[in-house]
């Protein structure tokens, strides 16, 4: 269940990035960080993912 967790946490990351680079330009590079660190939390909680 932990991971189930991380996955939907790093989705909830990469929207967060996403409504961040839609501001104003200085923004931008911010979303971008914001985004793949979300992307990268899924990741991670998709590979540590229990086969049942």
């Amino acid at each position: 269940m932990k991971s189930v967790k991380k996955i939907l946490m790093g989705i909830a990351i990469i929207l967060f990035g996403i409504a961040i680079s839609f501001g104003h330009d200085s923004f931008l590079f911010i979303g971008w960080i914001v985004s793949m660190f979300g992307l990268i939390m899924s990741f991670i909680g998709y590979y540590f993912t229990e086969d049942e």
